[in-house]
């Protein structure tokens, strides 16, 4: 089950493994989220020959705090010219294919990622070239709950909120926990006014609201994941609890979290006081750990010595551009 903190409630993410993509002796069942999670470098060997065998890689990558530092305030984050250059190199390989996924609007990680081979996408993966999925009266009652919001929260320092057209985000990094408790209780009492419209993802340092119908990662990757070659192999690596539900999603893929796996401390526990339900201990669904965006960086270099590797064509290339059957659906 994945957290849905809208009211406090857990939801089945309807979404399924895929039988048909290469099997890891190490992964966690989508069920359940084990404590002891190994940093990936430490089984590198075994990893290693799974992205070498595998007939087509999908790098899904979250960008705050994955490949960028976080900061304090959105504007101020930039990708490093190291981490950069290294997508370029990935996003040139012809078996291999790179996401970012984003909380962010669609225009604002293209532009921050500025790399036109690396495919992006917006909202949590529900924002892309093409595809549309608003409805007018659930956009109604989105602009609603933020004004409320807005006039709600105004007199608590430290808490401001950023517009995304199809969502908004309340932060509150740097606020007291006293003030963070305050907001989250006053965040919940008008998020229940427009139910069953909108729904609300607990972040890092934030409040997400969000239109029903952008269900966030997990959904998001499994379609995405669809349309690439059969036998895709797909890794993800992300940092917040917005990921989760795409490493339950892909478990039968390598699934990263970048940070401890534990995924509650005392602000998160402050940020969810509005919730009907107390706070349980909260492990990540990953099967490895990461560090930080400079270790992240140093995996996508690995990836690329390993991929670069030459490997006979019958095996690289002998079920490109076969359609990928994927058990989940939207």
């Amino acid at each position: 089950m994945i957290r849905d903190w809208t009211l406090g409630r857990e939801r089945d993410t309807g979404l399924r493994s895929n039988p048909k993509l290469t099997t890891s002796a190490t992964r966690t069942s989508s069920s359940t989220a084990r404590h002891d999670k190994a940093h990936i470098f430490d089984s590198w060997t075994t990893l290693a020959a799974r992205l070498r065998n595998a007939p087509h890689l999908a790098l899904f990558l979250d960008f705050d705090g994955t490949l960028t530092p976080l900061r304090r305030r959105p504007e101020d984050v930039t990708l490093d010219p190291e981490t950069r250059a290294v997508l370029l190199r990935l996003a040139n390989h012809s078996h291999l294919t790179v996401w970012v996924i984003s909380g962010r609007r669609l225009e604002d990680i293209q532009r921050r990622v500025d790399i036109s081979r690396v495919r992006c996408a917006g909202l949590h993966g529900w924002e892309r070239p093409n595809k549309t999925t608003a409805r007018s009266l659930s956009i109604r009652a989105l602009r609603q709950a933020r004004k409320l919001m807005a006039e709600a929260l105004s007199n608590l320092p430290k808490i401001w909120i950023e517009e995304k057209g199809r969502a908004f985000t309340i932060h509150y990094r740097g606020a007291p926990i006293s003030v963070v408790r305050q907001g989250s209780i006053i965040v919940y009492q008008v998020l229940r006014r427009f139910q069953p419209r909108l729904r609300m993802l607990l972040g890092k340092e934030v409040w997400e609201i969000l239109l029903r119908e952008l269900q966030g990662k997990g959904e998001a990757v499994t379609a995405l994941l669809a349309e690439l070659p059969a036998g895709t192999l797909p890794v993800y690596i992300g940092d917040d609890v917005t990921d989760e539900s795409a490493f339950a999603a892909l478990s039968d893929g390598i699934t990263i979290r970048v940070g401890l796996p534990r995924l509650d401390g005392p602000r998160s526990i402050a940020a969810a006081a509005g919730s009907s339900r107390a706070v349980k201990a909260r492990f990540t669904r990953a099967d490895f750990t990461l560090r930080s965006p400079r270790e992240v960086r140093e995996f996508l270099e690995r990836v690329e010595k390993e991929i670069s590797i030459e490997r006979p064509a019958s095996e690289a290339d002998g079920r490109i551009g076969q359609p990928l059957s994927y058990s989940g659906a939207l």
